[in-house]
């Protein structure tokens, strides 16, 4: 970990968290918070001490101004209301009432010194009594209302675990963790979202609100947190910045991850709230894996083991939109069917192993001889295809001649030369309004007719003329 330094690392706010309940923020909450439990638990007894002074000043002033002993009780009783006001702002108010008594000993009945002075020792005894009663239920509604509030937040958490569940893109995911940090965050100012791309680092995905750290190293910052998968809280100035672990170890298999959060300096910063923040960021590192997951299952689905080529499926799917794309932009398209020669015979004579490598030395050799902009594709055993868009017919059996070349010249065994596969292709043009499968087609045929005619070829199948148009009668 980073050594200390004078802004220095912190877990948390130094504030208990049963002193932090409905405090809010500013300078008041910050004076007020530490000395909370105080104030409420010695209440009623500063109540009746001051309801005591109020006394005294009510019947000094009576004296001096010749009031009468209702009058002086009114003028205490306002005086002790006043006085203990603010304690009444915490809980348990009716307590708070025991300061009033001492001004009731201005009355006639008990005027006396003896009088006034019993009913004084009475009310210090029960103020007393109330302490000690405060002392156990004191922590224990403070302790009620925190976790009222704390509850409060639950139903975003909730909302956020509905919103990840439902996402399948990495920056969606990112963008869903930062706007619910902000919401989810006692004072938020900011966060951002950063994702692990090895070998390039920490790459930003998602950004709500977070500005720069002037004078903060916030990249070294973000590597610690990440490698650690501890969070993190620093100071600057008035800022609170702190960093959290999408993952909880280096090793996991959640995707690597960074949220961090700016909040203000004077924010209640509890260990709840970076608890909350932490369930957060690991509910958004689930996420970015279940992503993941989904990426590499649609890729093992998509395409082809062997070759790492598109498989059928997926292959008609695309053709189909690169065809109909060519269209609008009228550019000619052309499908190339490749059928490796006497495969079988080779796996026979040489072992399976062997006729593995042979396909993916193909493989190797059609991605080679791909255009930019073309499509590949493994058709089946042996079958290769190839679709190029914006070349002309004669320019598609040059490609593809080019290919049957390389794969005639390729030397599957170092050790011996006689180990070669050939191939036998064949080549259709695209007309306009012909489906997929009748342009897979006439290639098939046309790689029918190159084995048919020795194999290691290229065999052009005819262009059908376009079906004329019906004459309007």
């Amino acid at each position: 970990m980073p050594g200390e330094s004078s802004s220095g690392w912190r877990r948390a706010s130094s504030v208990p968290d049963s002193q932090r309940v409905l405090l809010g923020s500013g300078p008041l909450a910050a004076l007020i918070a530490p000395r909370r439990a105080s104030l409420v638990v010695w209440r009623p007894l500063l109540a009746v001490l001051g309801g005591i002074c109020c006394t005294l000043a009510a019947a000094g002033l009576g004296r001096t101004l010749d009031w009468s002993a209702q009058e002086q009780t009114l003028c205490a009783l306002l005086a002790s209301a006043c006085l203990i006001a603010p304690a009444t702002w915490l809980e348990y108010r009716p307590r708070c009432l025991i300061g009033l008594l001492p001004a009731l000993s201005l009355l006639e009945p008990m005027s006396g010194l003896w009088g006034m002075s019993l009913l004084w020792l009475v009310s210090l005894g029960a103020a007393w009594w109330l302490r000690h009663r405060e002392l156990q239920v004191v922590p224990a509604g403070l302790k009620q209302r925190q976790l009222a509030k704390q509850l409060e937040r639950y139903p975003l958490l909730h909302h956020a675990c509905l919103e990840l569940a439902t996402s399948r893109d990495a920056d969606d995911v990112a963008r869903i963790v930062a706007k619910q940090a902000m919401r989810l965050g006692i004072g938020a100012l900011g966060a951002g979202v950063w994702l692990d791309r090895p070998p390039a680092g920490l790459d930003l995905r998602a950004v709500e609100g977070l500005g720069p750290i002037h004078g903060g190293d916030s990249e070294e910052n973000r590597r610690f947190a990440s490698t650690e998968g501890r969070p993190l809280i620093r100071r600057y100035g008035a800022q609170l910045r702190c960093w959290l672990s999408l993952s909880d170890r280096p090793s996991s298999s959640q995707a690597g991850g960074v949220l961090e959060v700016s909040s203000a300096q004077d924010a209640s910063v509890d260990d709840y709230n970076i608890e909350l923040l932490s369930a957060l960021a690991r509910m958004g590192g689930i996420a970015m894996g279940t992503v993941k997951l989904i990426d590499q299952t649609r890729a093992l689905a998509l395409r082809d083991d062997l070759t790492d080529l598109l498989g059928q499926q997926e292959f008609r799917r695309r053709a189909g939109e690169l065809i109909a794309h060519a269209m609008r932009q009228d550019h000619r398209s052309c499908l190339i069917l490749c059928d490796l020669d006497h495969l079988k015979a080779y796996n026979d004579t040489w072992g399976h192993l062997s006729g593995d490598q042979a396909l993916q030395a193909v493989a190797r050799t059609l991605r080679n001889a791909c255009p930019p902009g073309g499509l590949l594709g493994r058709w089946g055993g042996e079958e290769f295809v190839m679709l190029i868009t914006g070349s002309d017919l004669k320019a598609a059996e040059n490609l593809a001649e080019h290919v049957r070349e390389g794969i005639s010249g390729t030397v599957l065994d170092g050790a011996d030369a006689a180990r070669r596969v050939t191939a036998s292709l064949g080549l259709a043009e695209h007309i306009t309004g012909e489906p997929f499968d009748t342009l897979l087609a006439r290639a098939d045929a046309a790689c029918y007719r190159a084995k048919e005619t020795g194999r290691n070829r290229v065999i052009v199948a005819a262009t059908p003329e376009p079906a004329p148009e019906e004459r309007a009668p």
